[in-house]
């Protein structure tokens, strides 16, 4: 990739960082483009909110959570590209000491005592897929089958939950709402909303928004925890009406069968999504 399209893949990244600034890799990215262009500044400063970020969503799970573990590779990664190397690299060892997964093992093993360039060259030369290698889990493009907006004239989407991966060619994945995001959508990898239970308007007191709310039955419980154990550590969105509508990563499995849609929308936004999906549980 030339200089000029790390720019505008850093403009990009900048306005996606200014509505999801809580989403580390985005961070770490920015900081890895910054190295790239020779602003170790600026890059210092993206790297530092990326540890923040870390730090914050390993504080929020256990241990013993699924996610953990990949959410610590992440960290120590971002802590070498900081420039503590030391630090970094002896998180990355431990864990490699304690997985038992051979593949995990081979993942871990590409970033012990790699020094920054060395990173910032495997993620920016496009050895792997950066997205999955983030996850903690190797590239397998050949098992999932993503469909980009062009696809959907040929295979209509229900509206539902779906795995999503980043489409950096503008106009040719799934627009989300109110942004310059694209993403392809996984076409079997989805959970329809047909088993939900009910689906209500709420409102956030402490963010003052309106959200909705979906709660599923026994069997769409079960199916929203399948569903979310498969796509840890991946982005996840909401396709409602042909559209996609939110989208974000999933750091753990839900296991109580509710879940709530939010994202600065209007209360008449909020009561046509109602609409929609109640009719989507309908037919």
């Amino acid at each position: 990739m030339e200089l000029k399209q790390f720019g505008k893949a850093l403009i990009t990244l900048k306005r996606i960082i200014a509505i999801k600034p809580q989403i580390p890799e985005y961070h770490f990215f920015a900081g890895l483009i910054y190295v790239r262009s020779g602003d170790t500044t600026s890059s210092q400063n993206y790297f530092k909110e990326a540890d923040n970020c870390y730090n914050t969503i390993l504080d929020s799970i256990s241990k013993e959570n699924k996610s953990f573990d990949f959410v610590l590779m992440n960290k120590a990664i971002n802590l070498v590209c900081m420039g503590d190397k030391e630090k970094g690299n002896n998180i990355l060892k431990q864990l490699y000491a304690n997985e038992k997964d051979d593949i995990e093992k081979e993942v871990l093993s590409d970033f012990i005592n790699k020094s920054r360039s060395e990173i910032v060259n495997y993620f920016l030369n496009g050895k792997q897929d950066t997205t999955t290698m983030l996850a903690g889990k190797p590239s397998k493009p050949k098992r999932i089958r993503f469909l980009r907006l062009k696809d959907n004239k040929r295979h209509k989407l229900s509206s539902g939950l779906y795995l999503l991966k980043r489409d950096y060619v503008e106009s040719e994945g799934f627009r989300l709402r109110d942004t310059d995001e694209y993403y392809d959508i996984a076409k079997k990898i989805k959970m329809s909303f047909k088993n939900i239970d009910s689906v209500y308007k709420g409102f956030d007191k402490h963010s003052k928004e309106f959200v909705l709310f979906f709660s599923f039955n026994k069997i769409g419980s079960k199916e929203l925890s399948d569903f979310t154990k498969k796509c840890i550590n991946q982005e996840v969105g909401i396709f409602i009406n042909n559209k996609l509508i939110t989208a974000s990563r999933l750091y753990y499995s839900i296991d109580n069968g509710k879940i709530e849609l939010s994202g600065k929308f209007t209360e008449n936004e909020i009561d046509n999504m109602e609409l929609l999906v109640k009719n989507a549980i309908n037919n």
